[in-house]
């Protein structure tokens, strides 16, 4: 940067240095950071140029910064929980008000260990990367890099709302990744959503928006940041313990929105009454699996839902393995399970393991050749000599066509199951309309085939036209084939009184009498009439 420029304090780009506002984004030098934050232009540890404050979240303020070493805008995240310390305007420390000092350095270490493990995240490409973190002014700064993108947000509105099933794949798979990389080193992000995850022009994604565990959860001291629709049921308080689990809850309702267009319900509402419509309703062209993954994904117990992003990723894209098979030897390893706490055991410990199962194999050896000899000894009628080859054991697929699906006995041993509803206008409500393989086909014991059921979401009913009709006979005919109506009247003298001038549900369109109802408007009536309505 030459004499003949300075830097604006608002956007960080060059500006002529005669220049009374920023030709850029407008900034005029009159505007201030609140009192309680770092001044403009203070200087950060030797290096960082301090901005105009961006955002706050709780307990840290976020501000526009300039890394005079790389020559690069940047974002500082400083702890900074403002209803509990105030800023020394001499030399801009930070320290605790009276009686808040044991809660403050209690949430001083939960920034610290954030920033500091998502520093060792170098070579996770799909985070906004943390490039720098150390203490001063008795708090502590995060130097996060800037990203220039738009939100998920934005992004889906450009698309009118939504994308396909395979285009959602697409997007979000990078921030499984993502979750896959924070998770290894025992953090939990608590905050995915469409706000928090960014596109770039060229179609790179990253996750951002990191925040403590306070910030993301009900009823705790700071100031909460949830996000209505994506956070999970456990974190609107603080007597449920949040895993990887937690994570899984939010991108599988970001999945939901991507694939529906709507808003999942609010997680707290679902816990009271819970009316989130299933994906394989709003959107019955994705695969039945993609379905079950994000239902799954968004079940309101934690201890029932998918309990890893690897496992969820797997179940989406049908890839289904064990658990066991799931944990890779890195995982093993470092001794961290799916959840994020720590499993490690003692060099003695793994001695002592080691020497129980070789004795216990041994005995199970000379056990398993000793029964051997007695089966051929009878197999050849107390005769020496070859047995005949045993063959393999084969199973058959149970028959559940016409069973309640919700009360089916699962065989989860040696079969995997995948419920996909479907309307029928004959077979009632989950009552099961077919199943693929078919009953009696032989599967080989053990091998986890998967069955699919298909079960009946209800009464199938093609809409009527009863647009032009008296209110009296469009509610017979209605009536007739068993959908549900609701009337609206409206003043229009164009229109007959009494008589429907629109419907909502266009004629020859195919319903689930069972949750539809069709809106009537209908021409207003002379009052004597209202009753009848």
């Amino acid at each position: 940067m030459s004499n003949e420029t300075k830097l604006c304090m608002s956007c960080m780009n060059e500006v002529p240095a005669s220049a009374t506002s920023c030709p850029h984004c407008g900034f005029n030098g009159s505007q201030r950071n609140p009192e309680i934050c770092l001044p403009i232009g203070y200087r950060l540890n030797n290096r960082y140029v301090i901005g105009m404050r961006k955002d706050y979240d709780g307990d840290s303020a976020s501000y526009v910064g300039y890394d005079c070493s790389l020559n690069c805008m940047v974002e500082v995240r400083e702890f900074l929980p403002v209803n509990g310390c105030t800023r020394d305007p001499k030399d801009y420390r930070v320290n605790p008000k009276l009686g808040a000092e044991l809660h403050y350095k209690t949430s001083l270490m939960d920034f610290c260990e954030l920033f500091k493990n998502l520093a060792k995240l170098t070579s996770e490409q799909n985070i906004i990367r943390t490039t720098d973190f150390f203490e001063a002014n008795q708090t502590a700064y995060a130097i996060m890099e800037v990203f220039d993108g738009i939100t998920l947000r934005e992004f889906l509105s450009l698309k009118n709302g939504k994308v396909t099933y395979e285009q959602s794949l697409l997007l979000l798979s990078p921030v499984i990744d993502a979750l896959y990389s924070i998770h290894k080193v025992n953090l939990i992000h608590r905050g995915v959503s469409p706000d928090t995850i960014f596109i770039s022009r060229s179609g790179f994604i990253k996750l951002g928006g990191f925040a403590t565990s306070a910030v993301r959860t009900k009823g705790t001291e700071v100031a909460n940041k949830l996000f209505s629709g994506y956070t999970a049921p456990e974190q609107y308080t603080t007597n449920q313990f949040q895993s990887a689990a937690t994570d899984v809850y939010s991108i599988a309702a970001t999945f939901y929105r991507c694939i529906t267009g709507i808003a999942p319900q609010d997680a707290d509402q679902r816990c009271n009454y819970d009316t989130l419509e299933p994906i394989a309703d709003l959107a019955p062209e994705i695969p039945a699996y993609a379905a079950k993954a994000i239902s799954m994904g968004m079940i309101l117990n934690a201890d029932t839902r998918a309990q890893s992003v690897l496992e969820f990723k797997k179940i989406l894209k049908n890839e289904y393995v064990s658990a066991e098979e799931e944990t890779d030897e890195e995982e093993r390893e470092q001794g961290v399970s799916v959840s994020g706490r720590k499993k490690t055991k003692s060099k003695h410990d793994k001695v002592r393991l080691a020497s129980t199962i070789t004795i216990f194999a041994v005995c199970l050896l000379v056990v398993g050749i000793f029964v051997f000899g007695i089966w051929k000894f009878v197999l050849n009628g107390g005769q020496g000599g070859e047995a005949p080859e045993q063959q393999g054991t084969e199973l058959v697929v149970p028959n559940y066509v016409g069973e309640d699906s919700t009360q089916i006995v699962r065989d989860n041993k040696n079969f995997y199951y995948i419920i996909v509803p479907e309307l029928s206008s004959d077979v009632p409500e989950n009552q099961v309309i077919r199943q693929e393989p078919a009953a009696g086909t032989a599967v080989e014991e053990g091998t986890r085939t998967t069955i699919t059921i298909y079960r009946s979401k209800g009464n199938l009913v093609t809409m009527v036209k009863v647009t032009g009709l008296h209110y009296k006979e469009a509610y017979e005919k209605l009536n007739a084939i068993g959908v549900k109506y609701i009337i609206k009247e409206v003043d229009n003298e164009l229109y007959t009184k009494g008589y429907v001038i629109s419907q909502d549900i266009k004629e020859d369109e195919e319903i689930n009498a069972s949750t539809r109802t069709v809106t009537l408007t209908i021409a207003k009536t002379d009052e004597n009439d209202d009753e009848d309505i």
